[in-house]
C-alpha cells in the first residue's frame, strides 16, 4: 500500500523525499517557497520511457524538491490540488506547463 509523502498546512509544506536508500523529511515554511511548478516529463520505467508529470518546489535554502507522478501514483493529483490551494493562500507563484509548452 502506497503512503503519502507530502502534507501541508497554512504555514508549511512537509515532504518525505527519497534520498539514497531511505527518506529525508523536509519542513519548508511558506515564506521560503519561491515557486511551485507542475510540468510534464518522460521517465524511464524498466526498459521503456513513459509519459509522466513532475511537481517541483523551489525554496530558498533547500535542494530542489520534486515529486513524480509515476512514483506517487494515486496521491499525485491530490498533491497538485493541495499545492494550488497552498500557493493561493500564501501568494506563491504556481506555474502549470502543458506538454506543448514544455521545453524539449
Amino acid at each position: 500500500m502506497a503512503k503519502r509523502h507530502m502534507y501541508y498546512d497554512k504555514t508549511e509544506i512537509t515532504l518525505a523525499m527519497r534520498m539514497g536508500n531511505g527518506y529525508s523529511t523536509f519542513h519548508v515554511p511558506a515564506e521560503k517557497v519561491q515557486r511551485i511548478k507542475f510540468s510534464p516529463m518522460q521517465a524511464k520505467k524498466l526498459f521503456r520511457k513513459i509519459e509522466s508529470e513532475m511537481i517541483s518546489i523551489e525554496a530558498a535554502g533547500f535542494p530542489p524538491l520534486m515529486l513524480f507522478k509515476h512514483e506517487e501514483g494515486e496521491f499525485f493529483e491530490t498533491y497538485k490540488e493541495e499545492l494550488r490551494k497552498f500557493g493561493k493562500e500564501n501568494h506563491i507563484s504556481v506555474i502549470e506547463e502543458t506538454a506543448g509548452s514544455a521545453a524539449v
